[in-house]
């Protein structure tokens, strides 16, 4: 699997004004499993990412372990 980085991107205009876009770039598996989860719970898709990388910053948890 590659994955390519690019540096994030503040937005500039509008309500997230000072706010960092990162880029995130998922295969077209992962991407369907994140919709599917994401709508189980009623969430939108960025709003499930949001919450599920904040709970890994919180709880400490390294994403590299399995």
């Amino acid at each position: 699997m590659v994955i390519k980085r690019k540096n994030a991107m503040p937005l500039k205009k509008g309500k997230n004004a000072g706010k960092i876009r990162p880029y995130v770039v998922f295969d077209p598996q992962e991407y369907k499993e994140i919709s599917r989860l994401a709508l189980e719970l009623d969430m939108e898709k960025g709003e499930f990412i949001r919450a599920a990388v904040l709970h890994v910053v919180k709880n400490k948890i390294d994403p590299r372990k399995k």
